[in-house]
């Protein structure tokens, strides 16, 4: 076993305490209306440090995700919101910046965009781990199940 193994066995409750903290942070910070437009999030302070970001329809948590960046995430979450919307609620497959649904589809994608609220904590140690439990723990819609999150459960299971 090395180092860091024996630390997170020897650490699992303060490890899980801090998750849990992190994700009651998240639930309770600012939400903010998302708009598709240049210096978003420079208009609404976002920090450009490191994060995780959650968007909420209601208090639903619809996608959840981390970054090195705040700032320069939130100007380009739009393309993967925009694209799960498309998928996921109106069965539309090819969704992407470049291949766009009929006007119709179009304007509904854009009503369920202006429906969801925006919220980020700056989390500096752990962020993968914070958004692979968030996923775990409240299965978002829009995030799909990564390859890494798949590997981890099946380990669990094993």
């Amino acid at each position: 076993m090395d180092i860091i193994e024996e630390l997170v066995n020897n650490n699992q409750e303060l490890i899980d305490d801090y998750i849990k903290r992190l994700i009651e942070k998240l639930y309770n910070a600012t939400r903010y209306s998302y708009q598709h437009e240049r210096q978003w999030s420079k208009k609404n302070n976002v920090p450009g440090t490191e994060g995780v970001y959650g968007i909420f329809d209601e208090d639903k948590l619809c996608y959840v995700g981390e970054t090195a960046c705040l700032q320069e995430r939130m100007n380009d979450i739009h393309d993967t919101i925009r694209r799960n919307i498309a998928k996921l609620d109106f069965g539309y497959k090819g969704a992407n910046s470049k291949n766009k649904a009929d006007d119709e589809t179009e304007e509904k994608i854009t009503k369920r965009m202006e429906q969801l609220k925006i919220a980020w904590i700056e989390v500096k140690l752990g962020r993968s781990e914070l958004e692979e439990k968030i996923i775990e723990i409240k299965d978002p819609k829009y995030n799909k199940k990564t390859k890494r999150l798949l590997k981890r459960k099946s380990n669990k299971n094993s």
